[in-house]
């Protein structure tokens, strides 16, 4: 049953078990009913179901019971009908999440087909309740085991042995002596770990005593050194302490003063050596003054040498400035006449510019004209053309050579562009008949595939339905052959589960071999670790007398007995341990015991897997098992091909019937559409040569109308080409009469006489770059020898006599070397009190 201790985490609302233990049908157990009063007893005979209920918990929570019943690995009941299957359901709360469990274990069934049983593998469902609706979790045994044992934070053991009762285990302490009771709560409870704090209890004690034999040792040493210090004797001194042994067997210091003593024999060396250091202070105080006032007269002769210093370079450097004055005159003028052509420069270059654009306008307007010149002559009318552009060609008949005006090209292109326009409502006639041609020819070979597919058609009426007849008999025999289909798949299956626990038994031998093997040389490993820690220990319980030995000198008191005489110290008899060669030792003891519990682990899970192997294979080999398979697969390969063959003949029936139905439709369809297409035929021929009959009157000396269209298009944009290049010259030339005229008078306007000699002003950027910088150096150097020059204490400093620099610094060193000597004898005295 569950303690109270673990209902915030574990909480049983409703239990089903079928099949399970003694429980032969399905029983139902409502535990909120049962928690509604508190605690509930479960009670009944011997054999009742007890334990069993119980054991469905656990089972349900981790796919196994507590003890000894979970080795029997027979949990079905034996009551139960053979065909029904052992099932436990549990709905449990854990961690504030409502569960559904349901497990089953490994079982034996009847086969559905012939003698004997068949393997069910053990089975888990685990579902969560959320938005009123029961959600899947998990179906595998593995991802069970980790989705609830993460909730529950423990293992199986430790469930058993902490949540639910084990009632074999306690019957087993009630008949038992003391000494078995003793081991059987050992079990129960883990013991082990009070047995663990007990012993570090032991240890922490040992160490605390040796923590205060150090201590009182060291406040021995820090005593004999203020003897040292101050010259006198220390209390206690003349006698050498004594030792004794404890109920423990430790050696303590029972012979020297106590420390209340030491601390007074302290306070009253202090209070003598008090006055000697309230004297070698008040003489520290006065070379500290003597030393301070040196060092300011030092530092105040130093920085008034160096404002002297820095006022006489002052005045030299602007003597040398008054030298340049001519020089930075000529350097503004430069950069400011510079800055007046920079407002010309833009419209000089602009100047340039437009000359260039007019030049090369005036190349283009004259091969223009010449390109143009064979395109005067008028053209030749055509029908649709009309009369409309006699007045265009006598104009430009009368044009002649280079001197061709705008206006004139201008007319010649409007007279084609006319020409164009009438022609360009025959071009719809044009692409009719070229589209009427394209339909001529498609219909002709709609005619010549319909023919084809009517022969086609007539062949197939004649072959389709003797086929139909011959695909119904043999479909009628093949479906009388794969009636026998679910028991051999069912065979097939078997077979295979056998072979595959056939080969993991077979697997699982060695492996269990090799397991033990492992888990029996982790026990001598950790066996052999566990002696070596408890010989490091002793070794070092003997050599701690050498140890004490080795820090003995000559003179000085010993921290065990307190005698500054050693005639016969100890002697180390071999290499002695020290601490962290102890606590390697155990570290390693440590983890060889964890590896001797990990293949005990080991051993026991492989046996476990084994037994399931063997109640799954039996002892047959697995090459008969696979015999076995290969015969049930070959049987169930025949049948395949047979349900195989039933679907090839019922598909190729349906396809068979399908087509003749068709064959026949499609054949009406054919003749109607050999008639359409000849009638259309007629249509397009006579329409056809209506089209061409037109076309050949309009088009004239060119191969069709569109291309007297294209010569006419090609003809009026050369013409337009030639007016724009005329024009555009025209407008060149203008351009740059209006930028000269333009630059001039900015260039007056930034007072120069003309423009060249604004272009003779402007700097290039590396001059004027380099003028810029020299300008600004001399201005910056004014600047600073002006602000110099108005410092008051640079001046102030200038009326005053030169200071005696060698004579402070020799001052400064006398008093430095004075007052390092005080302080030493200061220091001295602070050392003793």
């Amino acid at each position: 049953m569950l303690p109270p201790g673990a209902g915030a985490r574990v909480r049983a609302h409703r239990l089903e078990v079928t099949a399970f233990g003694p429980f032969a049908g399905t029983a139902d157990v409502d535990f909120d009913a049962l928690s509604d009063g508190g605690l509930f007893l479960i009670h009944g005979q011997t054999g009742a179901g007890k334990t069993s209920v119980l054991d469905a918990v656990c089972f349900a929570l981790y796919g196994q019971v507590a003890g000894a019943r979970n080795a029997a690995r027979r949990l079905r009941s034996d009551h139960a009908p053979a065909a029904v299957g052992p099932r436990v359901v549990l709905e449990v709360t854990l961690r504030g999440r409502r569960l559904r469990i349901t497990r089953s274990p490994a079982w034996q069934r009847p086969k559905k087909r012939g003698a004997g049983t068949t393997s069910e593998q053990a089975k888990v469902l685990v579902e969560e309740y959320t938005g009123g609706a029961w959600i899947g979790r998990a179906t595998r045994l593995d991802e069970a085991g980790d989705f609830i044992g993460g909730l529950l934070g423990m293992t199986a053991d430790q469930f058993c042995q902490v949540v639910m009762l084990p009632q074999g285990e306690f019957a087993a302490f009630l008949r038992a002596g003391a000494e078995e009771r003793h081991k059987v709560l050992e079990r129960l409870f883990a013991t082990e770990i009070f047995t663990r704090v007990e012993a570090w209890l032991a240890e922490r004690r040992a160490a605390t005593r040796r923590a205060a034999d150090e201590l009182r040792a060291a406040a021995d040493s820090i005593a004999d050194r203020v003897a040292e210090a101050a010259g006198a004797d220390r209390p206690g001194a003349e006698r050498p302490a004594g030792e004794r042994v404890d109920g423990g067997g430790r050696v303590d210091s029972g012979g020297g003063p106590p420390g209340e003593v030491l601390v007074a024999w302290a306070t009253e060396l202090a209070g003598q050596l008090g006055a000697a250091s309230a004297v070698t202070r008040s003489l520290r105080a006065e070379s500290a003054v003597a030393l301070e006032s040196a060092r300011a007269a030092a530092q105040h002769g130093r920085a008034l040498a160096d404002r002297q210093r820095r006022h006489a370079d002052a005045l030299r450097r602007r003597e040398i400035l008054e030298t340049k004055a001519a020089e930075r005159a000529e350097l503004a003028a430069a950069l400011d006449a510079a800055a007046r052509a920079d407002r010309v420069m833009p419209l000089l270059r602009a100047v340039g510019e437009r000359a260039a654009v007019a030049d090369a306008a005036g190349r283009r307007a004259a091969a223009a004209r010449a390109a143009a010149a064979h395109l005067l002559q008028p053209p030749a009318p055509s029908p649709e053309s009309g009369s409309g552009s006699g007045s265009a060609s006598a104009q430009a008949a009368g044009a002649s050579g280079a001197a061709v005006s705008a206006e004139v090209l201008a007319a010649a292109e409007r007279a084609r562009r006319d020409e164009m326009a009438g022609l360009d409502r025959l071009r719809g006639d044009a692409a009719r008949l070229r589209a009427v041609g394209t339909e001529i020819e498609r219909a002709r070979q709609a005619g010549e595939r319909l023919d084809q597919e009517e022969a086609a058609v007539s062949a197939a009426l004649v072959e389709l339905p003797a086929r139909v007849g011959a695909l119904r008999d043999q479909l009628a025999a093949a479906d009388r052959q794969a009636a026998a289909r679910p028991g051999a798949v069912a065979a097939v299956d078997d077979a295979g589960r056998r072979v595959d626990a056939a080969e993991r038994r077979d697997a699982l031998v060695g492996e269990l071999a090799a397991a033990e093997a492992a888990h029996h040389a982790a026990v001598d490993a950790a066996q052999e670790r566990r002696d070596r820690l408890q010989d490091l220990r002793q070794a070092r319980l003997d050599g701690m007398a050498a140890v004490l030995a080795s820090d003995l000198a000559a003179g000085e008191p010993c921290r065990v007995c307190g005698s500054p005489d050693h005639p016969t110290p100890a002697e180390a008899l071999g290499v002695i341990p020290t601490d962290d060669d102890e606590d390697r030792a155990e570290a390693a003891y440590e983890r060889a015991q964890a590896d001797r519990e990990e293949a005990a682990a080991r051993v026991a899970e492989l046996g476990a897997e084994l037994d399931a192997a063997r109640d799954l294979a039996g002892d047959r080999t697995v090459d008969a098992l696979t015999a076995d398979l290969a015969a049930a697969v070959a049987e169930l390969d025949a049948i395949d091909a047979a349900v195989a063959d039933a679907d090839r003949l019922a598909a190729e029936l349906d396809a068979a019937e399908a087509r003749l139905d068709a064959a026949r439709d499609e054949r009406d369809e054919i003749v109607r559409r050999l008639t359409e297409n000849a009638t259309r035929l007629a249509e397009l021929a006579a329409e056809s040569d209506r089209l061409r009959t037109r076309l050949d009157e309009a088009r004239g000396a060119d191969p069709s109308i569109e291309a007297r269209v294209d010569r006419l298009g090609r003809e009026a944009d050369q013409l337009h080409a030639a007016v724009e290049a005329v024009r555009g010259a025209a407008t060149a030339v203008q351009e740059l009469a209006d930028a000269r005229a333009a630059a001039e008078r900015a260039a007056t306007g930034a007072g120069f006489g003309s423009a060249e000699q604004a272009v003779k002003a402007a700097l290039p950027d590396g001059v004027r770059a380099e003028h810029l910088a020299r300008l600004r150096a001399l201005d910056a150097e004014e600047a600073a020898v002006g602000a110099l020059l108005a410092d008051p204490e640079l001046a102030g400093a200038a009326g005053e006599p030169p200071p005696d620099l060698p004579a402070l610094e020799a001052a400064l060193a006398a008093a430095e070397r004075h007052h390092t000597a005080v302080v030493s004898a200061a220091d001295r005295a602070v050392q003793r009190g």
